[in-house]
């Protein structure tokens, strides 16, 4: 992937993370490639929201990117108290 088509990938998530998560979002942390990867991705949010909810979020955003051929692997984590960290992957 080239430097620029990297650029626009990083724009299309960035734009598809603050469709979905709004004022929640409070970063965007890019990373990679690596392996297979075309980008990793974490996201961290301001708070905890339900299970069903992050859930549905971030399908929002990886399915668009698997649809376009991209391989992006998406976790997110929260600010504050919470370390925890999960990853969803884009298959190519």
């Amino acid at each position: 992937m080239r430097a620029l088509e990297r650029k626009a990938l990083k724009q299309c998530i960035t734009n598809l993370a603050n469709e979905q998560f709004g004022d929640l979002l409070k970063d965007v942390r890019f990373s990679g490639p690596f392996e297979e990867e075309d980008l990793d991705v974490d996201l961290i949010l301001r708070k905890r929201i339900p299970f069903n909810e992050l859930g549905a979020k971030l399908l929002n955003i990886y399915q668009p990117l698997e649809k376009e051929g991209y391989n992006v692997l998406i976790g997110h984590k929260f600010d504050g108290r919470s370390k925890k960290k999960t990853k969803w992957k884009t298959k190519s």
